[in-house]
Parts: C-alpha cells; structure tokens; sequence
C-alpha cells in the first residue's frame, strides 16, 4: 500500500511540474521575449560574465570583464551569481545566449516548484493539500509576472528558497528541531541568490523568533536544549558557507564608492503599493507591482480563515494578510526613507513573502479542518483555476505593456554592456557618459600623456608599455573596486608591485612608487581581489568539504550499523 501511494505521489508532482512549467513557459515559445528588456539584457550579460571567468579559471568571480566595454563592473560582489554557472555552462557548450536564458527559466520554475511541494509536504505531511499549495504559490499573479514581464531573474530564483525557510521555521517552533537546517538552507541560499530579498528574509525571520518568544510555547520551544543547539550549528555552518560572499560585500560597501549606499536611486516610500491593487485580476510591473494576491487564492481566504490548534498555521496566515497589508500606505514608509529599509527599494518586495505565509497558512489550516475527499477537491480547483488565470495573466497582461522584442542576440547583449539599471554598484563619481568608449592609460592625474591599453580575453585587466616612466600615477580604463592591483616587469628582468586606488572619475589610478621612475617596461593590471576575499574563499570551501565528509562518514557507518 505504501509503495503504490509513493507511486501516486511522485506521478501527481511529476504532472504537477509539467503543467506549472507550461503554463509559467509558454511566451517562452515565442523567438523571441517579452518583458521588460533593460533588466533581462543586464542578467544575459551576467551570465555571460560569469562564461568569461570559468573559461579564464577566474571563478568565483568579483568583476565582470565584459561590462562597460571592459571597463569591469563590480555587480557579483553585491549581486551573487552562484546560481548562473549552470546557464552559463550552457554557453560554454555553444548554446545561444537567449536559448539559455529561457532554458534556465524553465529550469528554476521546476526547481522551485520542487521545494515548494517538498516544504509544504514537510509541514503538512499531505501531498494532496501540498499539490494545492504549490500550484497556488507557483502560478501566482506575482511569480508569474516576476519572471516573465518585469524579468525578476534572481529574484525567481530567490523563490526556491523561500518556501524552505519557512518549513525550518515551523520544525524549530512546532516540532523537535530536527530540520533546523532548513532555516540555514534558506536564509544562505537567498544570500547567496538575491541580496534584497535575504536582508528581507533576514529581518522576517527575526520578527518571527521575537514574536514567538513573547508566547508561552514559542519560549518553551526556543530554550529546548535540543532547539538552541541545532539552531547555533545552523547558523555557523550557513555563516561560513556563504561568508566568501557576504563578507567581502561588506568590505567593498565599508570602502564607501558605489552609488547605492550613499544615494540610492529609489527610495521605499516613494512606489507603494496602491491597496487596491491587490484586487487586481492581472497584472504588470512599473516600479510598483501592479498585480492582485490572484482569483484562485482571494476566493479560498475566506475557507481558511478560522482559528486552528495548530498555532503556527494561525500565525502564518495572519502574517501573510499582514504582510500584504503592509505593501500599501498603511505602513508610513515615507517616514521609513532615512532608515536601512530604504534598500528595499520597493514595497512589492514583500509580495513572495506575503504570498508564502498566506499559503503555508492555508495549507496548515486545511490539514485540520478539510477531510481527504474535500481535499481531493481542493486540488482539483488550484489545478484548473491557477492553470486558467495563470493563461489569462501570461497573455493579456504582458502583451498590453512593454511588448515583445524578437531581436536578441549575443551581439545586443555586448552592445549593451552598460545596461546595469541605476548603475548601483558603481563608484559615486563615475560618469559613464563621459567615459564612454576610452581605452587608453591616462598619466599625470588624467592630463598629460595617453598610452594605449590591451585588454585581457576573459579577464578583467590589460597591460601597457610605459617607457622611461616619469609620472607619478597612471589612470587606466578599468571602474575602481577595492581589490585591483598591478606589477611593474621592466626590460631588465625587475618586478614592482604597485598599488592602486580610485581615480576623480572613479577608473583605477596605479601609483609610481620612487624607485620605479625612469624604468621603462610592461605594467599589467588585474583585479587580484582582496586578502578577505581569499581567506573567506578557503574557509567557505573547507567547510563545505569537510560537511560533505561528515555526511558520507555518518552515512556509511549508519549503513554498516544496520548490517
């Protein structure tokens, strides 16, 4: 009997996929794509990056070297692109750049759609109801239109991340612990996917443990022995594995040159949610999210709103109304826009949250008060109307507003190298107007002589000949991210290694120690990265292997143990 309601299990999510991944793709069909093409131009053009730097052994990468011309963009220190090594292995294997980027989409769709199921299944211990919640969660107005119209590409992939989070949440608070790990898969895997929406999860997960610690049992499951300890190894484990990123991100935002953390170009209070856009049948994206919570799950709110045992179940669906609430103008954020709330950007940030509360909410709620056969039912319904509005939401939605382009190609996504949005991660000074098309070394602080500058293939840097040097400094086309360094070989065999710093115009001057002028020679400049981004590096590798280890070594021995 148990094998044939496993058997049952693994055909329904297989089913489960294939229609979420259909409907979710289908405007991917087209040549070529809708959407809102600034932002999947700039996420074509990471991938490509991050091509360059596996073909050049330069991985993980800090700089890509295909942006701004070669002039460098520090974007992956602040926008982690682990997960874009799968598409662009793909390239590297000669697979178009827009075949890929769809290939992928498709890929993260089924990926999340997994976690989902597993997650809620983990919770709930359902798979009828679990089917239901994930075909609500995953054919939502907002997942959809995330990726599809406004091209939200990590943001999406963030997505595989959240439902994960939430189940560790419920295990830590309503059972014994045991999966407290799922709250470090979480939280390291949106760090390590989308910087916003883990400072988001972040400051979530911390108002869930407050919350709970001002309830009786909240604090009894917190101070459980058993509790505290998984939950400290979680959080040691999940610290090292991610600080190869999270670490030096802190160091580039303490040396205080990108233009996001000293003006950020938007601020919270300024695109809140309309309430009534909640409501909305359909929807788009245009600095505010302007789609509804979704028909199939509006129509349900009302079945489930009822007080249950399960406590966490009340508290995630109320946590999930809140949330949505808390989009709108009910919450004064322009009051909040001198606080770090400000990097949120904008409120629709909290619509994957919200969306993921309400439905776990349901979902645990309909564990108690909804028999097998009713939940059959229930299936049936998320089924047909999620895959009926998720049709309608695809085809009237994104053709009525930005459109279609059918010309994308790997030559647009160079010609475009500098579509980078608002430019976040750049240094304050930079003018790349100005800048545009130079590939010289300028000497003397930008004014007295012009050298030519080779650039590397697939590495970011080049070298030029600098022949009796008499100048102090030289400024060279690359954008300026602590980390660069160069070396003086002279023709008489000597080395020099020189230091670099920021330029006025935000390029990377290299500075002419004393013994070195009137030395002529090559000077090379690569971006060689910081001594904390080496030391995390090791310890991020060193402790994923050693896990790895103890897995196996734990995993034999249970095998011999049964023997």
């Amino acid at each position: 009997m148990k094998k044939e309601n496993r058997i049952l299990e693994v055909v329904l999510v297989a089913v489960a996929m294939a229609i979420i991944a259909a409907v979710t793709a289908f405007p991917f069909l087209h040549e070529g794509l809708y959407g809102y093409a600034p932002d999947y131009i700039y996420h074509m053009n990471r991938i490509e990056g991050v091509k360059e730097a596996l073909l050049s052994g330069n991985y993980p990468v800090y700089v890509y070297s295909n942006f701004f011309g070669g002039k460098g963009y520090g974007s992956p220190m602040f926008y982690p692109d682990l997960f874009l090594i799968i598409p662009a292995i793909m390239r590297i294997m000669g697979v178009s750049i827009l075949t890929t980027y769809k290939i992928f989409a498709v890929v993260v769709c089924l990926l999340a759609t997994i976690s989902t199921y597993v997650s809620l299944k983990v919770v709930s211990g359902d798979k009828f109801l679990s089917l239901s919640g994930t075909f609500l969660l995953m054919l939502s107005e907002f997942y959809l239109a995330d990726l599809i119209f406004r091209a939200g590409y990590s943001s999406y992939i963030s997505y595989i991340f959240l439902p994960i989070l939430f189940a560790g949440i419920y295990d830590f608070f309503m059972r014994d612990g045991m999966k407290c790990y799922l709250i470090g898969i979480g939280l390291g895997g949106l760090v390590l996917c989308h910087i916003i929406n883990s400072f988001i999860a972040l400051l979530l997960t911390t108002a869930v443990f407050v919350v709970q610690l001002l309830t009786k049992k909240g604090r009894e499951a917190f101070f459980e022995k058993k509790h505290l300890i998984n939950l400290a190894v979680t959080a040691v484990i999940t610290l090292l594995i991610t600080g190869y990123y999270t670490f030096p991100m802190i160091e580039q935002m303490v040396s205080g040159v990108e233009r996001v953390y000293q003006d950020p170009w938007a601020h919270v209070g300024e695109f809140v949610q309309p309430f009534e856009t909640l409501f909305l049948p359909t929807g788009y994206f245009f600095n505010i999210a302007y789609v509804g919570v979704g028909i199939p799950i509006l129509l349900l709110i009302g079945l489930f709103a009822k007080k249950v045992n399960d406590r966490m179940a009340n508290f995630y669906f109320v946590l999930g109304i809140l949330l949505l609430l808390a989009m709108t103008k009910i919450v004064p954020w322009e009051k909040l826009e001198g606080t770090v709330l400000n990097q949120l950007q904008f409120t629709f940030r909290l619509y994957p949250f919200a969306l993921c509360a309400l439905i776990f909410g349901m979902v645990l709620t309909g564990k108690e008060t909804i028999q097998e056969k009713g939940r059959i039912w229930l299936l049936v319904y998320a089924v047909v109307m999620t895959t009926v509005f998720g049709i309608w939401q695809n085809k009237t939605a994104l053709a009525e507003t930005y459109g279609y382009f059918n010309e994308v190609n790997e030559d647009i996504i160079a010609q475009n190298s500098e579509t980078v949005g608002r430019g976040e991660w750049l240094p304050v000074v930079y003018n790349d107007e100005e800048l545009r098309e130079r590939n010289i070394v300028r000497a003397e602080d930008n004014s007295e002589q012009e050298l030519p500058y080779e650039r590397y293939e697939n590495k970011v840097g080049g070298s030029f000949e600098a022949e009796e040097a008499a100048f102090e400094n030289y400024t060279v086309p690359q954008i300026y991210y602590k980390g660069y360094s160069a070396v003086l070989e002279t023709s008489d065999g000597e080395k020099y290694n020189l230091s670099c710093r920021e330029a006025f115009n935000g390029l990377t001057t290299i500075d002419m120690p004393s013994e070195t002028i009137g030395k002529s020679g090559v000077i090379s400049v690569s971006y060689s990265g910081t001594t904390l981004q080496k030391i995390t590096l090791a310890l991020s590798v060193l402790t994923v292997v050693t896990f790895v280890v103890l897995l196996i070594v734990l995993k034999v021995r249970k095998k011999g143990g049964q023997k």
